[in-house]
């Protein structure tokens, strides 16, 4: 009786799991479909100065015949020309056609152009791919707490809005996620059951990472260390070391030749590290927000070279005293706290305007809570938690901390905590079950406390006093998408861009000129002369 109980509920659980990936791609194809007939769907094509418009360009150059990259393609924002002359770009970026980011998403963008996909059809991919992180995330949690944390994660993970909305920009995220949750699950079966050939699966992950991001090159060194305390003897230790390196290796083989073959570094990714590293990290940078002035930098890169400890460590020098220095990174820590989801590329908070039901499901206000109170109940479980699901959270950590935590890589690190939030809900229907009132009490508090430091410090060093509605409604995508609706000929379309943003921005600048743009747009959607209008 008790195994075919058993075999009744493994079967209730694969059903449910099917019916939650299900519904992780239909709900991201749903907002698809709201998103289509709106300019969101063409930014990238319109929105100059984003990594959105730099995919696009550089898959056109793809398909133009250079495959290989082997013409030098280093573009260069308006902010990049107003802080240094080209001349400085050439010196800091060298002169070798090294990618200018890793390669995984242009050449894929490519590949389905020319199988002629359209945009649409790109991000019904991605939204497939987001199936399959939630299978991968399903596995992780039910590996590390159990089926019923694993079903809760996949349904969290599911409903979480900023992936839905990453799911259709036309940028690396979910591929990033994808690939992240992947180095996660192969270091879990390294450590179940340590092998050669599953530390050189981890090692082909690690790669392939790699390739979809060139920050995640910190796994080089965190997954060694975690295949390394999986518990293989010593000799079975250097089998696997073997192993994780030749799957590495084979991984980044087909860029590495590609490098040789075209003169550039070969194990170079991306030639963007060291400028990055200078913007975000000197004296003068922004800890919260994306600042590209020249004296943020340009000092930096002038004293150091170009090698990336070089910079980190002239960043470091250019801070008055030490004290400086950590509370500079202690306001970027707060930036992982806050739940202001930061408008990087394509506002979030935008694209729940023109998707309302965006806006009502759970974000990382939500999910922080929860994941910090995973993370105490977690304790038990903290050497496969750490070694095996640390490596991947700790590189997206580095990353978001040397360059802007309020920007669209936390989206992925967040991904990681929902195994985290996965395990609270599992044990929070465990003590509903029992009702169990002291611990449900308990955690209800634990939440409480942690939804309030979330907006105190939001409201206190995020915003620092300025309005939550000028924060979020940055006027640029409302602009910008009525610039196209007008240039489409739907001037009515733009007229409600201007509109929305006259209503959403507090700013009353920014209403007054909103409200001009719309009398204009409207004095042409009626056929007449916008110069005439009086308002």
């Amino acid at each position: 009786m008790g195994a075919r109980r058993a075999f009744a509920e493994q079967g209730s659980i694969e059903k449910v799991l099917i019916v939650l990936l299900v519904f992780t791609v239909a709900i991201r194809l749903a907002h698809l479909a709201l998103i289509a007939p709106t300019p969101l769907i063409g930014f990238q094509r319109e929105f100059v100065d984003s990594d959105m418009w730099f995919f696009d360009q550089w898959t056109q150059r793809i398909l133009a015949g250079d495959w290989l990259g082997r013409v030098r393609f280093h573009p260069l924002a308006a902010w990049q020309l107003a802080a240094a002359p080209v001349e400085k770009w050439t010196e800091w970026y060298g002169a070798a056609p090294t990618f200018y980011k890793a390669p995984f998403y242009p050449y894929l963008l490519a590949v389905l152009a020319f199988m002629k996909v359209p945009v649409a059809g790109v991000f019904a991919v991605q939204a497939f791919a987001s199936g399959l992180s939630a299978w991968l995330l399903y596995r992780i949690s039910r590996t590390l707490f159990g089926e019923v944390a694993g079903l809760f994660s996949v349904a969290l993970y599911a409903l979480y809005a900023p992936d839905i909305h990453f799911t259709t920009v036309l940028l690396r995220g979910p591929w990033a996620v994808l690939t992240t949750l992947l180095v996660t699950d192969r270091l879990l079966a390294v450590s179940a059951r340590p092998s050669p050939g599953r530390a050189a699966l981890a090692g082909l992950a690690v790669a392939a990472a790699i390739v979809v991001n060139e920050a995640m090159t910190p796994l080089v060194i965190l997954a060694p260390l975690a295949v390394a305390v999986a518990g293989p003897s010593s000799r079975g230790l250097w089998k696997a070391g073997l192993g994780f390196t030749a799957g590495m290796l084979a991984g980044v083989a087909p860029v590495v030749a590609r490098n040789v073959f075209v003169g550039a570094p070969p194990f170079q990714m991306a030639v963007t590290g060291s400028v990055v590293l200078a913007v975000f990290n000197s004296a003068s940078s922004n800890p919260l927000a994306f600042s590209a002035g020249a004296e943020n930098f340009a000092p930096v890169m002038r004293g150091s070279g170009t090698s990336l400890f070089q910079v980190l460590a002239a960043c470091a020098q250019s801070f008055p005293s030490n004290l400086d220095w950590v509370t500079f990174y202690l306001r970027k820590t707060a930036g992982l706290i806050a739940p202001f989801e930061n408008p990087d590329n394509l506002n979030f908070y935008y694209a729940a305007v023109v998707n309302p039901w965006l806006g009502w499901l759970p974000a990382y206000g939500t999910l922080l809570p929860l994941a910090l109170c995973g993370a105490f109940l977690a304790w038990p479980e903290r050497k496969a938690l750490w070694w095996c699901w640390g490596p991947a959270v700790l590189a997206l950590l580095v990353t978001i901390l040397l360059t802007l935590p309020l920007s669209r890589y936390r989206a992925v690190w967040a991904i990681h905590l929902i195994p985290l939030a996965g395990l609270v809900l599992s044990r929070a229907l465990h003590w509903i079950r029992e009702a169990n009132i002291a611990r449900l009490g308990g955690l209800a508090m634990a939440l409480a406390v942690c939804a309030a430091l979330e907006f105190a410090t939001q409201s206190e060093v995020v915003f620092r006093g300025r309005s939550a509605g000028e924060m979020m409604y940055r006027p640029q995508e409302f602009v910008l998408a009525a610039r196209m609706e007008a240039s489409a000929g739907r001037f009515a379309a733009a007229a409600r861009e201007m509109k929305q943003l006259a209503a959403l921005h507090p700013n009353h600048g920014v209403k007054a000129q909103a409200l001009g743009l719309e009398a204009g747009y409207l004095a042409q959607a009626q056929g007449g002369d916008p110069s005439k209008n009086g308002r």
